[in-house]
């Protein structure tokens, strides 16, 4: 990567990233809360996304390769049977 390495630790950056995706706040407000810009927000997210997205642990299987799979589970549907009163 270059320029200057960030102020934020490895563990900091993830972190960004994972309140990124899971509460769906905007990068300007997660800067804020780190104390950085919008923008250097965003490559940090971008940078953990793409090194997440290549490692083994992350990687899933393309489209082809689920459908000819069978699923994992099977979602049911069913009523409560009524009641003689």
């Amino acid at each position: 990567m270059f320029g200057r390495p960030s102020k934020l630790s490895l563990a900091d950056q993830l972190m960004l990233t994972l309140l990124y995706f899971r509460e769906y706040r905007t990068l300007f407000h997660l800067g804020a809360d780190f104390g950085m810009s919008e923008a250097t927000a965003r490559r940090i997210v971008r940078k953990i996304e793409t090194a997440l997205l290549k490692s083994e642990p992350f990687h899933l299987p393309g489209k082809k390769a689920l459908q000819g799979s069978k699923p994992a589970f099977e979602m049911r549907t069913w009523t409560e049977p009524v009641a003689d009163r």
